[in-house]
C-alpha cells in the first residue's frame, strides 16, 4: 500500500473512531536520513499520540552544517544558579544584536528594527526521550492561548505585527513526534538544533518544514543539561551543577538558523529549546495546575511571545538592552488568568500601547475627526468626546488612539473655541452607530468617525455639504446632500 492510500485511511480511522475530543493521533511520516522507522506511541485520551523516530546519540555522528544561528535565552530568576552567587547573565554569542531601529519609540518601549515578524504560524512539539507526560499539558495550553477566548492574551502581539485577525497561530493537529535515543547528559545548543533539524527532516521528508510561518519546541526531560557551544560552554542550563564546569544561568531560549531539508534544498527553522522547567530558578509555584504544569506553561509562553515578535533577534526589541517583549515582564505573574476556560499561571508581556506589562490587548476606540472643506478664515475647532466627557479639545482634524472599558459607549462632540456646532452638519460612522453609540468587548479595537460639513455660507440640514464654503458674508453657491460628491 502507498503512502497516500496509508495516509488517507488513517483520517478516515481519525474521522470515525474519535470525532469530537481532543485526541490526535500521530501519522508516521516517510523514513528521516538519521531515522529509523517510527514506532507509534499508544493513544491516550486528552494527548498527543508521538511518532517516536530514533536518533543517535549526538556526540557519536557528525553535526550537520547549519549557519546563522541566532539565540536570545531566558535567564533564571534573582536568588538562583549563577544569579545567587550575584553573577550578572551573560549572553552567548549567538544572543546579539546589530540592527539600528527602524522606528523608535519611548525608552521604556520595544523598538522595531526591520527584521520578520511571526503575522501567522503553526507549531509543531518535540519530545527527547519522553512522552508528553513529562512536561503536563503544553499541546493543550497552546491550543488555549491560541484560541485567544476569554481573555484574547494572544493578541498582545497584535501591535506588533500589524494584525488583528483571530485564528493566525495554531498547534500541529496532526503530528508530534518524540525523538529518542540515549544522549550525553550534556547537550550542546548545536546538537540541540541538530536534533531539531532531524525533527523537521523526519516530518516533511519531501522537503520543506521552515519558514517565518512555521516553529517547533523541542522540550528536554528532567536531568538532561544543555550548555552553548565554543566559548560560550559555561553559559548553561544544568540546575544539578553538573554540566562540565558550567553555570546554571538559564530557564530555555528561542532561535533560529539555516540548513538544508530533507531532499537538500534551503531551509530557515524557528524554534524553542524548552528544558525541563520544575526546578528552583524555573518555577511557578501556588499556580492553579500545580508547579509541574505552570512552570511548563509560564515559560513557554514567554518563549513563543518572543518567537512571534523577534524569531530572528531583529525585529522587536528594546534598544537600551535587548529586552523582548517578554523579558521586560519575566516571572510577572497572572495568577490566574482564565484562557479557552481553563485556568493557568503564566507571565505578563510588554505592550507599547500601554507602556506597561498586561496580560490582555487595551479595549480600545480609535476616534478620527474630519472637517470637509475647512474655511481658513474662521476658526473650526471641535472637542471630541465619550460618555459625554472630553477627551481632545480644539482639533480639527486627526485620529486619536483611547483606552477604554470594555462595554456600551456613546461618542461625540462640543463646539471647540469660538465655533458653533449649528454652524455645521454632523456625522457619526465607522464603527459606531448613526448616533455615536459602539460596544466593545475585551481587547476589541474598534474605529469611529465624526465627519462636520461646513454649512456657514447658508445651506440647509437637508443640503449642508457646501462645496464652494462661506467666508460668513457670502452665501454658500453650492450646496449637496451628505453622501453627494462635490464635484
Amino acid at each position: 500500500m502507498n503512502r497516500i492510500a496509508t495516509l488517507a485511511l488513517s483520517l478516515c480511522f481519525l474521522f470515525f473512531v474519535a470525532p469530537g475530543n481532543r485526541t490526535l493521533v500521530g501519522i508516521a511520516a516517510a523514513q528521516s536520513p538519521q531515522a529509523e522507522s517510527p514506532v507509534q506511541s499508544r493513544q491516550s485520551p486528552g494527548t498527543l499520540n508521538i511518532s517516536r523516530v530514533p536518533v543517535p546519540r549526538a556526540d557519536q555522528v557528525a553535526p550537520p552544517v547549519m549557519r546563522n544561528h541566532r539565540c536570545h535565552i531566558l535567564p533564571v530568576q534573582e536568588g538562583h544558579g549563577a544569579r545567587a552567587r550575584g553573577e550578572t547573565p551573560i549572553r552567548p554569542d549567538c544572543d546579539y544584536r546589530s540592527e539600528q531601529a527602524i522606528k523608535n519609540f519611548a525608552a521604556t518601549d520595544l523598538s522595531f528594527h526591520g527584521g520578520p515578524v511571526m503575522v501567522a504560524a503553526q507549531h509543531t512539539f518535540m519530545f527527547l526521550n519522553c512522552s508528553l507526560s513529562c512536561w503536563g499539558n503544553p499541546s493543550e495550553f497552546l491550543d488555549d492561548l491560541f484560541a485567544g477566548v476569554n481573555i484574547p492574551f494572544i493578541h498582545v502581539v497584535d501591535q506588533y505585527v500589524n494584525s488583528t485577525a483571530s485564528g493566525r497561530y495554531m498547534t500541529n493537529g496532526n503530528i508530534a513526534v518524540e525523538l529518542n535515543g540515549t544522549q550525553p547528559h550534556t547537550l550542546s545548543d548545536s546538537q540541540l538544533r541538530a536534533l531539531v533539524l532531524q525533527g523537521v527532516r523526519f516530518l516533511f521528508s519531501q522537503g520543506g518544514g521552515g519558514g517565518d510561518n512555521r516553529m517547533y519546541s523541542i522540550f528536554l526531560p528532567q536531568g538532561q543539561n544543555l550548555c552553548f557551544d565554543g566559548k560560550d560552554s559555561n553559559l548553561c542550563y544544568c540546575p544539578d551543577n553538573n554540566c562540565n564546569g558550567g553555570s546554571f544561568f538559564f530557564c530555555a531560549f528561542h532561535g533560529s538558523f539555516d540548513a538544508t531539508d530533507a531532499v537538500g534544498a534551503p531551509i530557515h527553522v524557528i524554534f524553542q529549546a524548552m528544558p525541563y522547567q520544575d526546578v528552583p530558578g524555573c518555577q511557578v509555584t501556588n499556580g492553579p495546575n500545580g508547579s509541574h504544569i505552570d512552570s511548563t506553561n509560564n515559560v513557554l509562553s514567554h518563549e513563543i511571545f518572543e518567537t512571534i515578535t523577534d524569531p530572528d533577534l531583529n525585529a522587536w526589541f528594546r534598544d537600551t538592552d535587548g529586552a523582548e517583549i517578554g523579558d521586560i515582564c519575566a516571572w510577572n505573574l497572572i495568577n490566574p488568568i482564565l484562557l479557552n476556560g481553563t485556568s493557568y499561571a503564566i507571565q505578563k508581556e510588554y505592550s507599547n500601547q500601554t507602556h506597561q506589562c498586561v496580560s490582555v490587548p487595551p479595549t480600545q476606540m480609535v476616534l478620527t475627526k474630519i472637517l470637509v472643506h475647512p474655511d481658513t478664515h474662521h476658526l473650526r475647532l471641535f472637542n471630541l468626546q465619550i460618555d459625554g466627557v472630553t477627551v481632545r479639545s480644539n482639533i480639527n482634524s486627526g485620529s486619536t488612539v483611547l483606552n477604554v472599558a470594555p462595554g456600551s459607549h456613546t461618542v461625540g462632540e462640543t463646539g471647540g473655541t469660538s465655533t458653533s456646532l449649528s454652524a455645521f452638519g454632523t456625522v457619526i460612522g465607522g464603527s459606531c452607530a448613526a448616533n455615536g453609540t459602539v460596544t466593545l468587548t475585551l481587547g476589541d479595537t474598534k474605529a469611529c468617525t465624526i465627519t462636520n460639513f461646513d454649512h456657514f455660507g447658508g445651506c440647509t440640514a437637508q443640503r449642508p455639504i457646501c462645496c464652494e464654503p462661506g467666508d460668513g458674508q457670502n452665501g454658500c453657491q453650492k450646496c449637496m446632500a451628505v453622501g453627494q460628491e462635490c464635484q
